[in-house]
């Protein structure tokens, strides 16, 4: 059951969102600062090519919408990800 508050019924959340991926080897670790900061930059570029907003409704974890999956993980949080554009 999705947990986002975007979700249209009956609609493949795949053609109205954008999805990035970390790949880390699994849901506990923690990614790199480089991948840190590459997904920092890549979510601030879509979002300003886009106009998608920099919220919970315009960035969603994968989990939000599929709640089976454990992805982002434990360690991609959407506030460190917002912080973490203000300054690279």
């Amino acid at each position: 059951n999705p947990r986002w508050q975007g979700i249209i019924s009956g609609v493949n959340p795949n053609l109205y969102t954008i999805g990035i991926e970390v790949a880390i080897l699994n849901a506990k670790q923690m990614p790199t600062w480089k991948q840190w900061i590459a997904a920092a930059k890549l979510v601030r570029e879509i979002s300003k090519k886009w106009l998608i907003p920099l919220d919970a409704l315009g960035v969603v974890h994968h989990n939000e919408i599929n709640a089976s999956k454990d992805c982002p993980g434990i360690w991609i949080t959407r506030l460190y990800l917002f912080l973490l554009m203000k300054f690279v």
